[in-house]
């Protein structure tokens, strides 16, 4: 796939995120299918561009989908692959998605 053509499936399919994971060059989304999507954006410019009621950050190199997010305790588990950890300041925020009033 050219990186065009890349761009242009991850603009549709933002609803089949599960995580976007940046570390230094390796900036990368993973889908609920579990594939793994090389993007060329910082973590700032993608943030920008998603919708902050179905996106948080949990960690300085982790940003999930709340529709994703299938149990919350110390770390974050989604529905597919490894728990992640949850940053201490964003636990509060993160954690405040999931509050029962």
């Amino acid at each position: 796939i050219t990186p065009l053509l890349e761009e242009a499936r991850i603009n549709q399919n933002k609803d089949t995120f599960l995580l976007m994971s940046f570390w230094n060059a390796e900036n990368r989304i993973i889908t609920v299918d579990g594939r793994s999507l090389r993007i060329r954006k910082s973590l700032q410019q993608f943030l920008e561009e998603l919708t902050p009621d179905h996106f948080i950050r949990v960690h300085k190199k982790y940003v999930v989908c709340i529709n994703h997010v299938r149990f919350v305790d110390t770390e974050v588990t989604m529905v597919v692959g490894n728990p992640l950890p949850i940053g201490r300041e964003y636990k509060d925020d993160f954690l405040s998605h999931f509050r029962i009033c």
